[in-house]
């Protein structure tokens, strides 16, 4: 039987820096816990629904997405075993 846990996490936006192009890209960082003890979940998908924006967790728990254009996006963290976590978020210059 597969144990579901509730997982929170924390995600900060911060503006790359100035880019070449003409339009603003973002950078989501954040990290995962389980929240039921408190340690990291590593290698947990992280991205933004309906783009090819992911990457996974690393060994900490820790997650980076950058060169994000301006805009709405959900993001989702998910992983066989877990409940999936949405949240609407907006990137923006």
């Amino acid at each position: 039987m597969i144990r579901n846990h509730l997982i929170r996490f924390c995600f900060l936006f911060a503006l790359a820096e100035p880019a070449i192009t003409t339009f603003a890209q973002g950078t989501i960082r954040g990290f995962v816990k389980d929240q039921e003890t408190g340690q990291p979940v590593i290698f947990i998908m992280v991205g933004l629904e309906g783009t090819s924006f992911g990457t996974q967790t690393d060994e900490n728990g820790f997650y980076t997405l950058t060169k994000i254009p301006d805009g709405q996006y959900t993001l989702i963290i998910s992983q066989f075993g877990f409940k999936q976590i949405r949240d609407a978020i907006d990137i923006s210059g």
